[in-house]
């Protein structure tokens, strides 16, 4: 993490497995000092939980160990380009959790699971303003602005902001 705040460096590849500090908790403290650093996940843990901790944390794409070399470079450089490099099992995971039903006692049976934070964002992007204007606002990064809508994005079946803002409209 200190290096992190040395360096400066455009993309960190995380383990979540890690001795002092999870990867999660690293990614979210790195994410917090606002280095403009791109983390993108790179670990065994393809579980829903894994996955959507780190891209709340802030990471901005999730790889599984088991890429090969030119994976995990496209992969750092579509972070360093501002992409959200997804291994497509990860993208799966997120998405069959997506259509699992709601708890029994929900409100609403068809709604997107959206966390506090991606609904925060989205209300924003429904008020028009800037990936750049929501990070200063939220105190967070463009970066994590940019995960949060990736996930949203994902979690509403949309391609873009507009898509996405429209439905927050419909919905809230």
């Amino acid at each position: 993490m200190s290096l992190a705040e040395q360096l400066h460096p455009h993309v960190i590849l995380m383990d979540l497995a890690m001795p002092r500090m999870g990867g999660i908790e690293a990614t979210e403290a790195i994410d917090n000092t606002h280095t403009g650093s791109a983390v993108v996940v790179l670990t065994t843990f393809g579980d829903t939980d894994n996955v959507t901790a780190a891209l709340d944390a802030g990471a901005v794409g999730y790889l599984m160990k088991d890429a090969t070399p030119d994976q995990i470079i496209d992969a750092v450089r579509s972070a360093h380009a501002g992409g959200s490099p997804l291994d497509p099992r990860a993208a799966r995971t997120i998405l069959e959790a997506r259509r699992r039903p709601d708890p029994v006692g929900s409100v609403d049976f068809g709604a997107p699971q959206l966390t506090e934070k991606q609904k925060e964002v989205l209300g924003l992007v429904a008020e028009g303003l800037s990936n750049r204007k929501i990070a200063r606002r939220l105190g967070i990064s463009e970066k994590t602005v940019k995960a949060h809508l990736t996930a949203v994005y994902a979690a509403l079946g949309v391609a873009d902001r507009v898509q996405a803002a429209l439905w927050f409209s419909k919905h809230y």
